[in-house]
């Protein structure tokens, strides 16, 4: 009698099964392998991070998908076959993904090719040291080993904190625990071991984490409070660069060829991976230092700059309502400020962003076009250039309500006056907005809102030259 076929949870149990232990195991031979490989070539060829991101992702695409489709006909397999025999195929992928784990418990053959930096100061940096490398350390002189392992990054760290605990007893050597998480939360107790440390002013200490990269950059920038040449912390310890990552998890990255980077809030592993590393000198930041909404994102930002001695100024551009010289005196205080240097706001689509970038680029008091996503009674409004906006004609509430709130301080009247734009004026310079006659022309508009503003475009003959001024403004935002 032939035994039952397994149930429809059970075969969908057994596909996730296979498929986890095969991605594992296949995941740490190509992470190891072709991606290493992949990704020195690229950066031996000068190729940017999005060039190098675009290569990853299409590989753990081809992985997953391998993996998949390999765990499927497993799964056919399993359940063609009888008996105990049917879970040999099991038992090979857990002993495959196995060995894959012992291979990551293993720091020195996945930091092969990894080397201590020995620069002869007081702190020197790399991976994680088997016991022959604490020994040398020893002989070498070094007062002691400053470990920033977690025990929370588990099945690696608490079990390689452990070995070398032991390892340490054995050669003689002082071993210092300062447990880092691979993110910034948590942290402040073990940064503030580390600066007692420095502050002592003697011995001479290794410091490392597992690869000797993320965290380790952090402790390196964090003893030099940022004076360390943040190329040669780019060169020497493998700092990621901010200027090569093309966006963040909460939106896109303008990059400035003066070293400026305007990015969103950065997520706790993008601070330590991109900011706090080494890339990035000072951060300016654009959230609304009296807004509620953004106050614990200015607490969190603050707390940062005193913990890892980042330093960081404010300065506010508020969203509602608008005020366009915020963005001018935020533009002109990053043009001060040292390279290089990250501007945020909350996320890339946002006023504050939008407004910096233009007013960066263009020293003009700038319209975020995020700000007019809302149209007005009479249609929708658009951004076309920096300080130009077109649209519908206000009503008489809209000039302060809807314009002037979202930082339209000039009008531009386009065609022949008559009872209704005498009427418009009226309204619009009783709140101190300017009035032009634009005239009939987009070379005319175009000379009226050259400068100042920002301007609002209306009028009877705007519909005329729309398509010229289209083309002949700069866009709203690039």
């Amino acid at each position: 009698m032939s035994a039952p076929s397994p149930s429809p949870v059970m075969r969908l149990v057994v596909f996730f099964y296979l498929m986890g232990t095969i991605g594992f195991f296949a995941g740490t031979l190509t992470l190891l392998g072709p991606v290493r490989w992949a990704t020195s070539a690229l950066r031996a060829r000068g190729a940017g991070q999005g060039m190098e991101d675009l290569m990853v992702r299409g590989m753990i695409l081809l992985l997953v998908a391998g993996a998949a489709f390999v765990a499927w006909k497993l799964t056919g397999r399993f359940i063609a076959a009888a008996g105990r025999g049917r879970w040999g195929t099991p038992a090979v992928t857990t002993a495959l993904a196995c060995g894959a784990l012992l291979l990551w418990l293993n720091p020195r053959l996945v930091n092969s090719g990894e080397a201590m930096t020995d620069s002869g100061e007081r702190f020197v940096f790399g991976p994680y040291p088997d016991k022959a490398a604490l020994a040398r350390l020893k002989r070498q002189g070094f007062t002691g080993v400053i470990t920033l392992l977690h025990p929370a990054v588990a099945p690696f760290e608490p079990r390689l904190l452990a070995q070398e605990r032991q390892a340490a007893r054995e050669v003689g050597i002082q071993l210092i625990h300062a447990p880092m998480l691979p993110w910034i939360s948590e942290n402040e107790e073990s940064t503030e071991r580390i600066r007692q440390l420095a502050s002592s002013g003697q011995g001479r200490y290794y410091v490392h984490c597992y690869l000797g990269k993320d965290r380790v950059n952090v402790v390196r920038r964090l003893l030099t409070d940022g004076d360390a040449s943040v190329a040669e912390a780019e060169k020497e310890n493998g700092a990621r660069r901010l200027g090569d990552m093309p966006a963040f998890e909460r939106g896109g990255i303008y990059h400035f060829p003066d070293g400026v980077h305007v990015a969103p809030f950065p997520t706790d592993e993008e601070w330590l991976g991109y900011v706090l590393s080494g890339s990035v000198k000072q951060v300016l930041s654009l959230l609304d230092t009296a807004n509620t909404e953004d106050a614990t994102w200015v607490a969190k930002e603050r707390a940062l700059a005193r913990q890892y001695r980042m330093p960081v100024e404010f300065a506010t551009i508020r969203s509602f309502p608008y005020d366009p010289q915020q963005a001018l005196a935020a533009a002109a205080r990053a043009k001060a400020l040292p390279r290089p240097l990250m501007v945020h706001g909350f996320r890339t689509v946002s006023p504050a962003v939008e407004a910096f970038v233009q007013a960066y680029r263009t020293g003009l008091p700038p319209l975020p076009p995020s700000l007019f996503a809302e149209p007005m009674d009479g249609g929708p409004v658009r951004v076309l250039a920096p300080n130009v906006a077109v649209g519908p004609r206000p009503t008489g509430r809209e000039f302060g309500a809807y314009l002037q709130q979202r930082g339209v301080r000039g009008i531009v009247y386009v065609g022949t006056a008559d009872a209704a734009s005498r009427a418009d004026r009226g309204i619009a310079e009783s709140i101190d907005l300017m009035w032009k006659a634009g005239g009939a022309t987009a070379a005319e508009v175009r000379a009226a809102t050259a400068q100042g503003g920002p301007w609002y475009v209306y009028g009877p003959g705007l519909g005329a030259i729309q398509a010229e001024l289209d083309r002949q403004l700069e866009p709203g935002v690039p």
